[in-house]
Formats: structure tokens, sequence, C-alpha cells
């Protein structure tokens, strides 16, 4: 029973601490000052937009310059809704302890791939979300390119690229996407010039398996230079049409991938 007291007694003694070290600004005293500033940069991620450094640089240029303020004399819930509206974060935390110092937490969102269209462009993080580019950060991903409406990019096309930058063999082989007007979405390789049409229809999973069947057979006898394009969109089968300088033009090889 004595260990049940002070269990429950514990439990509210740190929840107070909590509750004290998270109260606004408006709840301090007026001799309190920020005494300083932590900056952390949360969340797991393969491509990282900014670190430290940037989020305190973006700090400034916000106008967020709180050291040696008085305490009550700044809107933490201002600069935190500031924070959580730039769509590289996807959510940001800024609270002060009782003897003035300042911590931020900003999570930061995962960008996948980058969708550049003729009107606009964007990147699509891994929680299919958008996230608005900015001139000042840059990330290394897949680039795709074309007729792609939003539905598309945060759809079948995010599973498509979600496939392909979980394997490694496929993150090093392709180089971009390109969706022309009719909606087939090509692969074009890191090298060489054959475009890999895979369609439209959503089985990413068995026309990447099938596409890597036609590499293992077909490429050591043909050679990879000798097909214009290989179409991946019917069941169990790759069309490849060879290039016109290819001594196998103009019948295009169908390989049953059996």
């Amino acid at each position: 029973m004595l260990k049940k007291v002070l269990y429950i007694l514990g439990f509210f003694l740190v929840l107070s601490y909590l509750v004290a070290t998270v109260i606004h600004f408006s709840d301090y005293s007026d001799g309190v000052r920020c005494s300083g500033l932590e900056v952390r940069v949360a969340g797991k991620t393969k491509h990282a937009f900014m670190q430290q450094s940037d989020v305190e640089r973006d700090l400034k240029r916000l106008g967020f310059t709180p050291n040696g303020k008085p305490l009550d004399s700044v809107n933490l819930h201002q600069m935190e809704n500031k924070l959580r509206a730039n769509t590289l974060f996807r959510g940001a935390e800024l609270y002060a302890s009782p003897s003035g110092r300042l911590y931020l937490t900003v999570e930061q969102k995962d960008p996948l791939f980058m969708v550049i269209r003729s009107d606009t462009s964007f990147y699509v993080s891994s929680d299919r979300s958008v996230i608005i580019p900015n001139l000042q950060y840059a990330a290394p991903v897949l680039l795709a390119s074309g007729q792609i409406p939003l539905s598309l990019a945060t759809g079948s096309l995010f599973d498509l690229i979600t496939l392909i930058s979980d394997d490694p063999f496929w993150t090093n082989f392709f180089a971009q996407v390109y969706v022309p007007d009719n909606g087939q979405i090509i692969l074009v390789p890191r090298v060489g010039k054959t475009e890999i049409i895979i369609g439209s229809t959503p089985n990413w999973e068995e026309k990447l398996s099938n596409l890597r069947l036609f590499m293992d057979k077909a490429i050591p006898k043909y050679g990879w230079d000798t097909f214009k394009t290989l179409n991946l969109e019917f069941k169990d089968q790759v069309i490849a049409t060879p290039f016109t300088s290819s001594p196998l033009y103009p019948a295009a090889a169908l390989v049953p991938m059996q």
C-alpha cells in the first residue's frame, strides 16, 4: 500500500514539473529573461533538408531573436505556428525552462522524390504530404517530370517510387521518372538511352521483377544498347523494341517472363 502511495505521489510530482516547464511566457515574472536557445532537429530522414544551423538562421530571418529579452515579451505560440506552417517540418515545439532557457524541437519531413511540372514543382515526402521547394535547400532525390497531377504524385506514383527507393539496386539504376500525356509512366536509367515503359496499372512489384528477369536473360545476349524501349505494361512479358541501328530492327522481341 505504501509503495502504491509513493508511486502516485511521484507521478504527480513529475507531472507538476513538466507542466511548469512548458508554461508560456505570459506566466513568467517580469524579471525572467531569455538565457539562451537550444535547437534540435528530430526525425530520421534519408535526405535531410536542414541542419541545426539552418534552423537557427531561419529563426533570425523570421525575427526571432529572444536572447536577453523578457520572456513575457516573446510570443512562443506565434513562433510555433510560423514553424509549423513551413512544409519542411512535420511539427514544432517551443518551450522555456523556469530558468529562462528556450528549447525548440522541429521534426523534419523526409523527401522521397521531386515533381517538376511546367506550372509548378514540389517534393513529396515519405508520408505522402507535399513539401514546397525552398531555393536555399535541395535534396538529392529521384526526379519525376511531365503530366503529374497531385493525385498521381501522392498515389500510385508514390507507391512505385517507394519500391524503387527501398531497393538499393533500383535506386542506383534509375535516374528519373517521366509521365507523358498518355499517362504511361516511363523510367529512365542512369546509363544508356533505353526508355522503360512501366505503364499505368499499379502492379509495380511484378513489373520490376519482370524487368530484372529480362536484364538477367536478354541483356547478356543482346546488350543494353540494343533496345530503344522496354514495355512492361503487359502481364508476364516484356516487349523490347530495338533501335533502328540494331541488327534486330525492325522486329520487336517479345520475351516471356515465365
